[in-house]
């Protein structure tokens, strides 16, 4: 049964809010403290965070879960398999960027949207006729929002798309395990794994220094507390109820509240291109939620 939940959209909405604002902190992280070494800090943060937050929420929602309980095998090997994925993901995207323009980089990251679908296709899940028109609006007004110069393909731009593909892989992988198992204590698992992929890469590539971790605090603040420990957290939680296909599309959002975070928080302005973009994103959303005379999404489990 395609899962088609009002509830769950809205948060995935405010998901991609957190997220779309994170990128004004990423900015800022970088001029301090090198890609790796931001992956470390800010993962752990939000590992901490949400470690600690998984036992009140199950008392909260009196589950009556222990911490082994909540923490079970299944739930670590889940969680360190949602944290490959957002590694893999993550250090792609910040490779390519150095060979790329921010905004081509963030068109070609959002691919993941027509990502989604297709690998779903193979794994038997069909989405409904609207979602992939909604799909096809993404794309489009995410190219007006991001891509402003000649297109071209470069060393970066390859890395970006196999970047999208393995969030389109991250998001699977969620819809898979989130099901059954604790989200948040999946989450936990999930940010410690890329914490330590990313601590060992910064130990092996990069130079980290205390004090440039200490005047980066702020971003990494922002970044481990909202953008890892609630936004990713909020993602596993929600896909137990939204489908993957119409996730993606509603993760697409990112890019317009990212637009909307630099006009509010570093001047920048948004030019008619631009909102036009916002606005396509905007209708990708609603002609996703547009119900098919078939409500099923074929799935193998």
């Amino acid at each position: 049964m395609e899962r088609f939940n009002v509830k769950g959209n809205v948060m995935v909405l405010i998901t991609t809010m957190i997220w779309g604002a994170a990128f004004v902190a990423q900015r800022s992280g970088m001029e301090h403290v090198d890609p790796f070494t931001f992956l470390a800090v800010r993962f752990f943060i939000g590992g901490c965070v949400t470690m600690a937050a998984a036992p009140l929420f199950a008392r909260m929602a009196k589950t009556r879960q222990s911490f082994t309980d909540l923490f079970s095998k299944g739930t670590i090997k889940a969680g360190m398999c949602c944290g490959a994925a957002l590694f893999i993901a993550a250090s792609l995207q910040q490779s390519g960027m150095q060979y790329t323009t921010a905004g081509k980089g963030g068109f070609l990251t959002t691919l993941y949207v027509i990502f989604v679908p297709i690998i779903g296709l193979f794994l038997r899940k069909k989405p409904r006729v609207w979602v992939w028109f909604g799909m096809a609006l993404a794309v489009a007004g995410t190219y007006f929002l991001s891509v402003n110069e000649g297109f071209t393909i470069n060393q970066g731009d390859l890395l970006i798309l196999c970047c999208a593909l393995f969030f389109a892989f991250h998001i699977l992988i969620i819809d898979r395990f989130a099901g059954s198992h604790d989200g948040i204590a999946m989450s936990s698992v999930q940010f410690f794994t890329v914490s330590v992929f990313a601590g060992v890469f910064m130990v092996l590539f990069e130079t980290p220094r205390v004090s440039d971790i200490i005047a980066c605090t702020i971003p990494l603040l922002y970044t481990g507390l909202l953008s890892s420990g609630v936004a990713y957290t909020l993602q596993i939680k929600v896909q137990k109820i939204t489908a993957p296909s119409v996730a993606a599309i509603l993760l697409s959002m990112e890019s317009v509240f990212a637009a909307l975070a630099g006009y509010l928080f570093i001047a920048e302005i948004l030019t008619a291109r631009e909102l036009l973009g916002c606005a396509l994103v905007l209708a990708a959303v609603i002609t996703a939620q547009i119900p098919g005379k078939k409500h099923r999404e074929i799935s193998n489990r």
